[in-house]
Order: C-alpha cells, then sequence, then structure tokens
C-alpha cells in the first residue's frame, strides 16, 4: 500500500484503490491481487496436495478470496481461515 500503509480507509481511498486510481507510490488492488495470484501459484506448484500454513494480514486474506472467487467476509485479528487452492 506504500504510503497508505496503517492509514485509516475512506470513502475516497477505497474508491481510488477500487479504480486504480492512486498515486504511484501505491500498489492498486489490481497489482496486489496480481502479486497474490503469483504467490498462489508458486504454493500449488512447490507444495502440491501438502498442507501449509501461511501468517498474513486481512489485506491478504481478502486478495485470496477475490482471485479465488470467494465470498469475501469480515476477518477478526487472529482469526484463522483454511483455504484450499
Amino acid at each position: 500500500m506504500g504510503e497508505w500503509e496503517s492509514t485509516p480507509v475512506n470513502d475516497k481511498k477505497q474508491f481510488l484503490l477500487n479504480n486504480n486510481e492512486v498515486p504511484s507510490s501505491i500498489e492498486t488492488l489490481k497489482e496486489l491481487d496480481k502479486r497474490v495470484l503469483e504467490f498462489l501459484d508458486m504454493v500449488k506448484e512447490r507444495y502440491n496436495k501438502q498442507n501449509i500454513l501461511v501468517i498474513t494480514h486481512g489485506g491478504i486474506i481478502h486478495s485470496i478470496h477475490r482471485v479465488l472467487g470467494l465470498k469475501t467476509k469480515d476477518i477478526n485479528n487472529l482469526e484463522m481461515i483454511t483455504i484450499e487452492i
């Protein structure tokens, strides 16, 4: 997220992120989803049919849901989520 990291989300910021209209120092949702999809592809290739543990934050979890076409839900702190890829 660049300079917006750890700042509160407001309507304007959410609109800009959703429409890929952000300052060049900010990672767009499209760019984030591309990076997450590349990670998931690597996981499938290296760890096919194995159980692995990934520890991350809510933004990445939401991105995983988006790129896999899963329903996005609110995520609580320290919540464990199981996803099959």
